[in-house]
Order: C-alpha cells, then structure tokens, then sequence
C-alpha cells in the first residue's frame, strides 16, 4: 500500500466515512484533539467567532473574513489552543496581527510563545506552491455549529471554476471542497483549516451555503499559491511589515 492510500485509509477510518465519496453526516464527526492539535478557537469579545490554525511558536493563522471588515481591536481576541471542546484548554491573548493584501488570510501573534505538546502541534504549510486538485482528499477540522465538540469531515476537492459558477466570484484565490453528495459539507466555521493528505495546510473555511445539498460545495481562502506561501514563511512569528495593517481586507 502507498502511503497516500494508507494515509487516505487513516484519514476515512478516524472520521467514519466511506471513500472517495461518502454520505457524511452535515458538520462531521466528532474526534479528540489529539488528531487535530493544530486547530485553535478564536474568541472575540468572550464569544467564540472562528477557527484557525496554529502554525508557529507564536502565530495563528485565520480569515480576514472572520473580523467581518472591522479593525482588530487585538484586546479584544483570544485564542483557545489544546481543548476539544469550546471550553477549557490553553487560552492565550492576541498582540498583533498582519493581513495578507490579497487573500483572505489573516496572521494572529500570539502574546506568548507556544511549547507543543501532545495536544497543541503546529500544522505543517507546504514547502513548494502545489495546486489542490480536483477530487483530491481534503479535511477539514472546527467545532461548527451543532455542537460544542471539535468535529471533522473528509471532503473530496472541486474544480475551482466549477466552484466560480455556483456562488458567482472571480477571484483566483479560492479553493473549493465538498458538495458532491447530499450531506458532504463544511463545518460553517469561517477560519476552518483544510488539510491534504500529507496534513499540510491548504486552506482556511470562507463560506458555505446550503450546506448538506449536493452542489453546494465549502469555499476556502487558497493557502497553496507561491505568494501566500512566501508571506507566510516571512512573517512566521514576527511580522517583518513595517507597515501596520490598520483595516482587514474581506471578499
């Protein structure tokens, strides 16, 4: 066996799926934050807002979206590492952020750095600008709307343009996930990390309409293209911007 196949296998056997296409249950399947130790919740205002990833000692990556075209008020963000539920964990503040002035991708620096441990790991990005392919195996990982528990769901990817033509955008930095089947979709967390079958990160959750209805696939901000790729490896735990991001950009 290939250790893509026997990758993939693990991925379906963990979320209780059958693959490639699978009739999952509409926001996933509940799994421990072992499995997923990247994932983070971020707060705002001691309501939990969004999802992300942790990718550094002291950074978090997310949507620009999740901010919905307000300014940071960094005071008013945490981010709660290491907990499978909405509460409990490690919760640390936010002390400064930096947009990226085209994709929906926001870095968050944590106000302390970040020691891994079983339940807090960093998601690898990819080292080389890679494509998601269409009907390439993706997960996807957050706590949704159904329940309090961290939940995940393996979706196949779409065709991008397929994509452009069922909710109506033009921009080249969306990817697409899910919508195959009736059930087969996103957790409705804007930040959601979408990892591929090596467990990089290849996208973060921007939109999902009609959720559960075939057709209706999960839209993501694409991490995978040279230019984001490069943002993120030179501003990883230190913005290197001299200029402050003063207003999120949002599609």
């Amino acid at each position: 066996m290939s250790s893509e196949v026997g990758v993939v296998a693990a991925l379906c056997a963990l979320l209780a799926v059958f693959c490639p296409e699978a009739d999952a249950i509409t926001g996933g399947s509940p799994v421990p934050i072992e499995s997923f130790p990247y994932q983070v919740a971020i707060d705002q205002f001691r309501n939990q807002s969004c999802g992300g990833a942790l990718i550094g000692k002291k950074t978090v990556i997310t949507t620009a979206s999740c901010f919905h075209r307000r300014e940071i008020d960094v005071s008013d963000v945490t981010v709660r590492l290491g907990s499978a539920t909405r509460t409990g964990g490690l919760s640390l503040g936010v002390d400064d952020f930096l947009q990226h002035p085209d994709v929906d991708a926001v870095l968050l620096y944590l106000d302390q750095r970040v020691t891994p441990r079983k339940e807090i790991k960093f998601v690898p990005v990819p080292t080389v600008p890679t494509a998601i392919r269409q009907g390439e195996l993706v997960t996807i990982s957050g706590y949704g709307d159904v329940s309090d528990e961290l939940r995940a769901a393996a979706l196949l990817a779409m065709d991008v343009e397929v994509c452009k033509d069922v909710y109506f955008f033009s921009v080249n930095t969306r990817a697409c996930a899910g919508g195959w089947t009736a059930g087969m979709c996103g957790l409705r967390d804007v930040g959601s990390p979408l990892v591929n079958w090596l467990g990089e990160l290849v996208g973060l959750a921007v939109q999902s309409h009609g959720c559960g209805q075939p057709g209706f696939p999960t839209v993501f901000a694409d991490l995978t293209g040279a230019d984001v790729l490069t943002w993120i490896e030179d501003n990883m735990d230190m913005k290197t911007d001299a200029t402050r991001a003063q207003r999120l950009w949002s599609a």
